[in-house]
């Protein structure tokens, strides 16, 4: 998986959370983790050590992320399974 891309469309620069700098980050980080389907399974803590970024910070930026329909959410008992909505849009295959 490692080894796969993605694609940012210079529209990301019109998202409204994208002057956020933790909202960015994390979108981007996301995309970076996602399987061919868009999807992974993590947990706050692990995105706090991934990224070096405070939880509050990052439950910030996922809210925003919601807000603005680019993900969605479901959550366990311990861990939470990220979906990027239309992924497709950021897949090098993108048809």
């Amino acid at each position: 998986m490692l080894d796969e891309y993605f694609y940012i469309p210079r529209s990301i620069i019109k998202k409204s959370w994208y002057k956020d700098k933790y909202a960015s980050h994390v979108f981007i980080h996301f995309l970076a983790k996602a399987n061919q389907d868009g999807v992974f399974t993590t947990t706050l803590q692990e995105l706090s050590s991934e990224l070096n970024i405070s939880i509050s910070a990052i439950k910030r930026a996922i809210s925003k992320l919601k807000l603005s329909n680019e993900i969605k959410t479901k959550t366990d008992f311990k861990n939470i399974t990220f979906s990027i909505l239309n992924y497709e849009k950021y897949s090098i295959d993108r048809a």
